[in-house]
């Protein structure tokens, strides 16, 4: 078996790091004479591997799920693919019924708070309704400040002071390594947000990697919200 970097250093064991998701080193994966390749996502640098993959018949599967409907759409198809049907229709039923016990479909939208959610910073990086990161907040009982369409889109710090989000998420991980304290960023001191510490980071591998920690994400993030009083 082997996984990405991260994922091979998290779980350790006999897993092989076939390099980052990124660059992943094609000579190990093909010497480890996989049944089947999992790929998550369709960016340029995801897919070119594959095509080289398929090349020596080795069958590989490309997902790429936004919310959780197509996530655990993702989850049957892999359970089908590598013979465990009844067990990934199990996982799915437990992930929507963790979700559902919750009940924050039941939160109105004007009492929900608003979340702004940093993905990079500086040359601020945010997600648009397009992420999976939006179906989390949804979920947890808040809403994305930002009504783009988009996965991913920068917005300026004017921008942002106008918006006045009520919850400042920022994410820690490959791409926001060592993320700057938001009361030594100027301008920023003046959301809303801050002036309440509402702050809060998270993990980039449970937000913005789409999977089964991504329910983890919603029931941390259904926590902090409750906790801080922010929801019913």
């Amino acid at each position: 078996m082997g996984w990405t970097k991260p994922d091979a250093l998290e779980w350790g064991g006999n897993i092989v790091s076939i390099g980052t998701h990124m660059r992943p080193n094609l000579e190990i994966i093909l010497s480890l004479h996989p049944d089947l390749v999992l790929q998550m996502g369709t960016a340029k640098h995801s897919i070119l591997p594959i095509k080289h993959l398929k090349k020596y018949n080795i069958p590989v599967a490309v997902f790429n799920p936004h919310n959780f409907k197509e996530l655990f759409h993702t989850i049957l198809r892999i359970g089908k693919l590598v013979g465990k049907k009844q067990l990934a229709h199990q996982l799915v039923k437990q992930y929507q019924q963790k979700l559902k016990n919750l009940n924050t479909d039941k939160i109105p939208f004007t009492k929900r708070p608003t979340i702004f959610f940093e993905v990079r910073y500086p040359n601020l990086l945010s997600v648009g309704q397009g992420s999976i990161v939006s179906e989390i907040i949804y979920w947890a009982g808040g809403r994305n400040i930002l009504k783009s369409s988009k996965k991913l889109l920068r917005i300026s710090e004017e921008k942002l002071l106008s918006l006045n989000p009520q919850v400042y998420i920022i994410q820690k991980g490959p791409m926001n390594k060592k993320p700057i304290s938001l009361h030594k960023r100027p301008l920023f001191k003046k959301i809303k947000a801050v002036l309440t510490n509402h702050i809060l980071i998270v993990k980039e591998k449970n937000f913005s990697r789409p999977g089964p920690r991504s329910i983890e994400a919603v029931l941390f993030l259904h926590h902090y919200l409750k906790q801080q009083h922010l929801i019913p």
